[in-house]
């Protein structure tokens, strides 16, 4: 994803400014874009091992409730300010390379970020946006 980064920041930006949630994109190293949430304080920053656990899942994760009231897949390991709520790993050529989540401040209130309408909007356009970088990486 390193030789997409700009134009990785740039479908995160877009996504955050037309549906107002926060989003990051991932390799399965590190936080390579987000917009929605400090880009100083989290790109770059090493992901944490449930979120590549979730990358590794090779599936679309979404949160319910429950999930967000006691096990949370945080960003990064030493940062618990920001949580994934909907998470979909990029493919390239069947290799699973990163993924685009979408976040939520970690005093967030569960129930409010699992409404069917904004959750189901959440969720399909992680899977577009991670689509699209997916064969932007293979062209």
């Amino acid at each position: 994803i390193g030789e997409l980064t700009d134009f990785a920041a740039q479908y995160a930006d877009s996504l955050y400014k037309t549906c107002n949630f926060p989003v990051i994109i991932c390799d399965r190293d590190s936080i390579v874009a987000c917009a929605g949430i400090s880009k100083k304080e989290n790109v770059d920053r090493k992901i944490s091992p449930e979120l590549d656990a979730a990358i590794e899942a090779r599936s679309l994760y979404v949160a319910d409730e429950k999930d967000l009231e006691r096990d949370r897949i945080y960003i990064s390991g030493d940062n618990t300010n920001f949580y994934a709520t909907c998470i979909m790993p990029i493919f390239v050529e069947g290799d699973v390379i990163g993924c685009v989540a979408a976040v939520a401040p970690g005093n967030a209130d569960p129930a409010s970020l699992t409404t069917h309408g904004t959750l189901e909007t959440q969720t399909k356009l992680i899977q577009t946006a991670a689509s699209f970088l997916g064969k932007q990486l293979e062209a």
